[in-house]
């Protein structure tokens, strides 16, 4: 699988590009502020619905402009198919397109072109709250599997719901027993979520111990799910069960779901210590580095495919000696996108192709 052609229409600091990358390594060099994410970020937001900068399409879109646009064309194994993502500020709307067919959910597109991405924001997996780490797990699995996505989202909704109504039980407008059908919905759906976390830490952990470098082996993720010590579809919802009946009350009183895979973590272990407290701001960087070509490496055993690699700004604070070792690692992947301020941090790395970035003007270079 391979990006053949990029093209982007009034995004960021983009009014018109077209782009050829190479199959192999290609490199978006220049200035800080030059627009070099920019050209990852579009891939990233056309393939996984959203930005890893923004949560908002509005400040995608360039200024004193309405509608932005971004068309791939990528080769599925011999397969040409156009992917176009379309959004306006003034309707609020976004429309994904496979070959101009307008999907029904955008959601549909995730999956379809797999991307692991490694940006500085990555770094906040292990620094921030247990939201980011579950937003990890979940990510990889919306790639992996088609249904997760939408498990997430009913989950989500039914959360919401039974929160709303565990405030209006606490204050008497609603009867206690309203929680019954909305508690077998939260069971089922939750217990499917953290059975799928489970399995995907399992696998990782042992892409972690075959796949990576040796001197790598001693990261190791766990997953931490309060009250849950046994991870089969059985033993999960009967903890599930229990444990709600032991918690309703403080429920009530603090009108919030107090068990549940949304309340779930991941802890980052680093030579058996907590990354998140331990290691350094160095190890940090290498550590999410080894995790995203973890999960490349899970997702081209799965999908029997390489995944798209997004590297932005991923070498300039590294040693050279780790810059050697993850250059010698991204020749596993087929097709690699990777910005820098200067070509020097990637001397190790075999580029196929250079794109020069100034004030948003991009110029190729053989």
């Amino acid at each position: 699988m391979e990006i053949n052609k990029i093209k982007l229409n009034n995004f960021r600091n983009y009014t018109n590009v077209e782009l050829f990358p190479s199959s192999g390594t290609n490199i978006f060099y220049g200035e800080n502020g030059s627009g070099k994410t920019n050209i990852i970020e579009a891939i990233y937001w056309t393939c996984m619905t959203k930005s890893f900068r923004t949560s908002e399409d509005s400040f995608l879109v360039l200024e004193n402009t309405d509608k932005i646009a971004v068309e791939l064309e990528i080769n599925f194994n011999g397969v040409q198919k156009n992917i176009s993502s379309e959004f306006s500020k003034s309707q609020k709307k976004r429309i994904i397109k496979i070959n101009n067919n307008k999907l029904k959910r955008i959601s549909d597109i995730i999956g379809t072109v797999p991307i692991v991405i490694f940006s500085p924001e990555s770094i906040q997996m292990l620094k921030s709250d247990p939201a980011s780490r579950r937003r990890f797990l979940d990510e990889l699995l919306f790639i992996l599997n088609n249904g997760y996505y939408q498990l997430i989202q009913k989950y989500q909704k039914i959360i919401a719901h039974r929160n709303y109504l565990l405030k209006n039980i606490k204050e008497g407008k609603q009867n206690r027993n309203i929680l019954e059908p909305w508690n077998l919905q939260m069971i089922e759906y939750g217990s499917q979520i953290i059975i799928n976390r489970y399995k995907i830490i399992e696998e990782l952990n042992t892409t972690i111990k075959n796949e990576l470098p040796e001197k790598f082996n001693t990261i190791k993720l766990n997953y931490i799910a309060k009250f849950f010590n046994e991870f089969t579809l059985d033993s999960v919802k009967n903890t599930f069960k229990n444990q709600i009946d032991k918690l309703i009350n403080e429920e009530i009183v603090r009108s919030v779901s107090l068990i549940g895979p949304h309340r779930d973590d991941m802890d980052v272990l680093f030579f058996n210590k907590s990354a998140k407290f331990y290691a350094s701001e160095g190890q940090q960087r290498i550590i999410t580095l080894m995790l995203k070509f973890a999960e490349a490496i899970l997702l081209k055993k799965k999908n029997n495919n390489s995944p798209i690699i997004l590297l932005d700004d991923f070498s300039s604070e590294l040693d050279e000696n780790n810059r050697i070792n993850i250059g010698n690692f991204i020749t596993s992947f087929k097709q690699v996108f990777i910005t820098t301020t200067s070509l020097d941090n990637l001397k190790s790395i075999k580029i196929d192709k250079k794109f020069y970035i100034k004030n948003g003007v991009i110029s190729e270079e053989l």
